[in-house]
């Protein structure tokens, strides 16, 4: 229905997959999977002890609405408020992800503390359990599923915030690729780059899930 130039055909982006990974394109590919790694894990790590912090002290609920606000935001907002404040670099980008992807972590991982099991929090609480008993027994092996969960969902997210904000403003990463291909009008790449970050995708929840099973398998089964 559309000329090549519009949209190639995947055989026509296959066929010059050795032109397009050249020195360059790995310099930038690899940035950005660096901020996506930096800004998601920030988040994930805050995310996650946030949730345990609030769960313990019965503030959840009023962290709840406040960082229910970051997915009102548009990310487009928040990446020119950012440039502004740090400039053109990978700052932007990290700093982007954190704060798109700390909500969705926080309140994944306090929907699940809120269905925790009520019996063993009474057992452990008989046998005169500390707050560091109950984080370490029932806690923490209770967000074991949804870490799973939220390294799937985050690194999704955070890849195309990244994307974003390198679009947006960056001299580096694959967003800014996209936007040389979108001005010179080189189709080829635009879908080679997207062609890239689903095998990415890939790849990398194949490798989370080789992790879980191996390392976490009794907490997944206890979902």
């Amino acid at each position: 229905m559309y000329p090549p130039y519009i949209i190639p055909s995947p055989f026509t982006v296959l066929k010059n997959i050795t032109k397009y990974l050249d020195k360059d394109f790995f310099i930038h590919f690899s940035l950005s999977i660096y901020r996506t790694f930096t800004g998601f894990f920030i988040a994930l790590i805050l995310g996650t002890f946030l949730s345990l912090f609030t769960h313990s002290s019965k503030m959840q609920n009023t962290f709840l609405i406040f960082l229910a606000l970051f997915q009102v935001i548009p990310g487009t907002i928040l990446g020119i408020i950012f440039l502004i404040l740090s400039g053109i670099g990978s700052t932007t980008p990290i700093v982007l992800v954190a704060s798109l992807t700390i909500s969705t972590v926080y309140i994944n991982a306090t929907n699940v503390l809120l269905k925790r099991n009520e019996n063993l929090e009474a057992v452990i609480k008989v046998f005169d359990g500390k707050n560091q008993e109950l984080i370490r027994y029932l806690l923490l092996p209770t967000l074991v599923p949804i870490t799973r969960s939220n390294l799937t969902l985050g690194m999704g997210l955070g890849l195309k915030v990244v994307v974003l904000g390198e679009f947006i403003g960056s001299q580096n990463g694959l967003g800014y690729l996209l936007n040389v291909a979108r001005v010179y009008f080189q189709m080829d790449k635009v879908f080679f780059y997207l062609i890239v970050l689903l095998l990415f995708m890939v790849l990398y929840e194949f490798v989370i899930n080789i992790i879980f099973i191996v390392f976490f398998q009794k907490y997944l089964y206890s979902e």
